[in-house]
């Protein structure tokens, strides 16, 4: 019924209506033809099966001399391998006989449950990695490696690249993908770059959407659920004069966003690392802010509020020529935007009016496939990021070129594919996302390439590819070399083995990317500033190497805006800062905190030589400048001072030996073998199996903070603060310090067993507080000067070799014809690579999957064809794994979610109108997807769907 192509092997039999007799059986010859002769007068029951197929029976009546001639259509079941797909190898060609790892999902799967998005249909399928982490946001890759903002997979709308252009990440949310009108989704793991060029060697998704001239109509769908969720959507299509087509679509979606819990410990963090205000003449015009004067100082601090609201819009149109021979002409459009909290390798962004426009013309005749398109974006007015405030503007443009043709030469029994393509990416943010490398940006990539597919034996086919590109930035041309073998042992069961060389360019955001991410107060007017940065020629930290000078700047009165060497960081023995954390006011004088005074009474002191020492303290720290040593503030030692990587993990920070340089970014190159069966057991039971070895050299990893801090250490701290008050107590001439001395030695306590109780105390107060910030050689970074502002980094680095293999696993079972089950496993070696496993010596270096090691699914759906009803359930677990991209990095906890779904059609009363009520996470299991992101719990949607007859 999908493409009018004969089925060879269909069984068929001819039964009596009310018994399982089979009065006469056979097979579809090689024209899909059958024929029956000598049957007796009488009626029957004509019934047709052929594996990933639904069942078709049809009623017969045949008189005496009669002869019949009867067609049957066979729609397709949930999946098939004979299903027709062109996304493995640019070119028609059955899922069996594809050299490649693929999954297709129907309409019928796709509409069945209610989603707020489509990729959300996707997520049953084996080697996806699906985080969400909102509404309707989803960070989708295919066998690891995903990220905030995540680009990784290539992911096409009718051959179209339907990334966010210039910027490169996948937005499904914006992408013209409805339910409503996805014809099929083709899901192909592993790498495409032979064909596809670079930056596909994770896998490809692509969308096809439906045909005016095979599905003309006009459809409604109305959607509501929790959250305050509603949604709409409408497509119709027809035909003009047999030769014109034309479509047009759309949707609109709002709901309430997700929510952060101030009560709960990682959305505390995520929620106060935007406290980046202090004073409202600094709060930028027009931004959501809440005044609150959380620490008390009684100036209000400014948190940038989390939108809740999310809504979505999609227009989208098309024309299309069609000949009397085999030429069509299609040209469409549409346009896109959205409002929602998003996660990105520089932070959280709040999108307001983002979204992008696209126009393609697409020429296909005979062998011929011609298109060019141009993806615009549009950033809108009110985007910004949360971590600075400060809007972002986008306006980028990709343009891209197309020319394939596809022959057979049946001579030597070959089809021969050959093609070339050209991609420009211009950039246009106005100095808001690529900052001081707006208008050096450009990104050109032209390509050709070639593949044959070879029948050696009737069971043995070989497909070869290579394809060339060359990239403006990088300079270079990469080789991407593919060659599979695929053997077919019997008509229904292929093995596959293959190897592929795919390469990845970096890309805008990793080459160009300036941009404040997030600001942090220092205490007054002082600010740390994190600055996301490309890596395009690289960075050196020569001079912390030579000389091991920091960049100074503590958080707490005594800011430095000079260098200093790392083992002669200065600071004074006392702070403000430290006191309002160990000291408190109380009616009968100060106190010192609960777990001081414990403290401090296991070391033996009375309630009254604590007061009097309390008394001392904060007498010392009203202001420390008056009370340093003879030569000034105490020089710490490097025993002291511990270098760290600042991150968003339960440890605030992780130990670095030193800065690590970052060489000017490479292409990536992946070598992936991979060995595959596809096959049918028993007639019903479809399975797959793919296992594969993966090695990457100069993988761009993501977004992470490159700049260490430096931390004090808590028990080199306390000798030296110690040290340090000996020295202020054997010199300072103050009669109120003086006065408080004698008091407590009067009492048994002399002033260095002072010096040393209060040393403690300013050791485990200011324990790893960061001080300084080591700065590249490079003067890209805030250096304290102006408005008081130090700069730390953030960017991309290439790791030397990352090195893996995996298994994915499936299995697809028509129980019944009224059954269908599935069931598959994702197995992936490791969710971590640290420097070892990576051949890098600096032992900070370290690389994470961001998705899990081990994931498994399963689901039945159940049909009652004659009363319109159906239902269905599915599971899903997936192993918990670490995080690490921009300022997300900890730990996703294992979790497990359960669907349902229920579905009914309204054939007898109103034909056309059908029903869905679906349960996301049923269990309620609140639960988290991605490091950042808002817990998720339950969800209940349902959806009416009308088709005019």
């Amino acid at each position: 019924a999908q493409d009018r192509s004969t089925l060879v092997g269909a069984n068929v039999a001819l039964r009596e209506p009310d018994a399982p007799t089979v009065v006469r059986g056979a097979a579809t010859d090689a024209e899909g033809s059958f024929r029956f002769t000598g049957v007796s007068p009488g009626e029957y029951v004509l019934e047709v099966r052929f594996v990933g197929y639904r069942t078709q029976r049809r009623p017969l009546a045949l008189e005496t001399g009669e002869s019949r001639d009867v067609t049957v259509e066979l729609p397709l079941s949930t999946s098939s391998l004979e299903t027709v797909i062109v996304s493995a190898s640019r070119q028609q060609e059955k899922v069996l006989n594809a050299p490649a790892s693929i999954s297709v999902l129907q309409p019928e799967e796709i509409g069945r449950q209610t989603n707020t998005s489509t990729v959300e249909a996707i997520r049953s399928a084996p080697g996806v990695d699906m985080a969400q982490t909102g509404i309707d946001r989803r960070e989708v890759v295919l066998r690891g490696f995903n990220e905030a903002f995540s680009g990784a997979t290539y992911v096409l709308t009718d051959y179209r690249e339907a990334a966010v252009p210039s910027l490169g990440a996948n937005v499904h949310s914006l992408m013209p993908n409805m339910s409503l009108d996805v014809d099929r989704i083709e899901v192909v793991r592993g790498p495409g770059s032979a064909l596809y060029g670079p930056g596909v060697d994770s896998g490809v998704i692509h969308y096809f959407t439906k045909d005016p001239f095979q599905d003309p109509g006009t459809s409604v769908s109305v959607s509501g659920g929790t959250r305050q969720y509603v949604a709409g959507q409408f497509r119709t299509a027809g035909t003009v004069a047999d030769h014109f087509g034309w479509k047009i679509t759309g949707q609109y979606a709002q709901a309430n966003e997700w929510e952060l819990d101030p009560s709960d410990a990682p959305d505390r963090r995520e929620i106060d690392r935007y406290r980046v205000y202090q004073g409202r003449d600094r709060v930028p015009e027009g931004r959501n802010v809440a005044a609150n004067d959380v620490d008390g100082d009684g100036e209000d601090e400014f948190r940038l509020r989390r939108e809740n609201d999310y809504q979505k819009l999609n227009v989208n149109g098309l024309l299309q020529y069609r000949s009397d021979g085999a030429t069509t002409v299609s040209l469409n459009g549409g346009f896109s935007e959205l409002k929602s909290v998003v996660q990105s390798g520089i932070g959280t962004l709040q999108a307001d009016g983002f979204g992008y426009a696209y126009g393609q013309l697409r020429v296909r005749s005979g062998g011929f496939f011609g298109q060019v398109y141009l993806n615009a974006n549009e950033s809108g007015d009110d985007t910004y990021v949360y971590g600075s405030g400060d809007r972002i503007a986008d306006e980028g443009l990709q343009w891209n070129g197309q020319l394939q043709y596809n022959a057979d030469v049946p001579q030597i029994g070959t089809q021969v594919i050959a093609g070339v393509d050209a991609d420009l990416t211009i950039p246009r943010t106005e100095g808001r996302i690529l900052g001081r490398n707006e208008g050096n940006d450009d990104i050109q990539e032209y390509g050709a390439y070639t593949q044959t597919t070879t029948d050696l034996t009737e069971t043995l086919a070989l497909t070869l590819a290579g394809r060339l590109d060359y990239n403006n930035v990088v300079e270079q041309v990469q080789l991407s070399p593919r060659a599979a073998l695929v053997y077919t042992a019997t008509p229904q069961n292929t093995l596959r083995a293959s190897y592929n060389r795919s390469f990845s360019s970096p890309g805008t955001n990793s080459l160009f990317l300036d941009i404040e991410s997030l600001r942090q107060p220092l205490g007054g007017d002082r600010d740390l500033v994190f600055q996301g940065l490309g890596a395009a020629d690289g960075y050196s930290f020569e001079n912390f190497e030579n000389n091991g000078t920091v960049r100074f700047s503590l958080p707490v009165p005594g800011f430095f805006k000079q260098d200093f060497p790392l083992g002669a960081l200065p600071f004074y023995p006392m702070h403000a800062a430290v006191a309002d954390q160990t000291v408190v006011q109380t009616p009968n004088g100060p106190q010192f905190v609960d777990p001081v005074s414990q403290r401090l009474s296991q070391a033996g002191l009375s309630p009254q030589q604590q007061a009097t020492l309390a008394g001392l303290f904060g007498t010392l720290a009203q202001n420390p400048g008056e009370f340093t040593t003879a030569n000034g503030p105490v020089t710490t030692s490097r025993a002291a001072v511990q270098l760290g990587i600042p991150n968003n993990s339960e440890k605030g920070f992780r130990a670095v030996s030193g800065p690590e340089p970052i060489p000017a970014l490479e292409q990536t190159t992946t070598q992936t073998f991979e060995v595959g069966y596809k096959g049918v057991l028993g007639d019903r039971v479809i399975v797959n199996v793919d296992t594969y070895y993966e090695q990457k050299e100069d993988f761009i990893g993501p977004l992470v903070v490159e700049s260490p801090l430096a931390y004090l250490q808590e028990q080199g701290l306390t000798q030296e603060a110690a040290m340090g008050l000996g020295q202020v107590f054997g010199t300072t001439s103050d009669p109120t310090v003086q006065t408080l001395l004698n008091s407590l030695a009067n009492s048994g306590v002399p002033p260095d067993q002072v010096a040393a109780l209060l040393g403690s105390i300013v050791g485990s107060s200011l324990a790893n507080t960061p001080t300084a910030v080591v700065q590249p050689d490079e003067q890209i970074l805030p250096n304290g000067g102006g408005a008081g502002e130090v700069g730390a980094m953030l960017s991309y680095r290439n790791f030397g070799t990352v090195e893996y293999w995996g298994i994915d696993a499936s299995l697809q079972a028509q129980v019944t014809d009224q059954l269908d089950a599935f069931a598959n496993v994702s197995v992936v070696s490791d969710d971590f690579f640290d420097n070892e496993e990576l051949d890098e010596e600096n032992t900070s270096l370290s690389l994470a999957l961001n998705a899990p090691s081990f994931k498994a699914k399963g689901g039945f759906d159940y049909r009652l064809s004659d009363a319109g009803l159906s239902f269905g359930a599915s599971g899903n677990y997936v192993d918990g794994f670490p995080v690490e991209t921009g300022p997300y990095v900890g730990e996703v906890e294992s979790y497990f979610l359960l669907d349902a779904h229920v579905g009914y059609e309204f054939t007898d009363s109103i034909p056309g109108l059908s029903a869905n009520l679906t349960a996301k996470n049923l269990l309620n299991n609140e639960h988290r997807e991605f490091v950042g992101a808002p817990e998720l719990g339950l969800m209940l949607m349902g959806r009416l769907t009308y088709t005019l007859p």
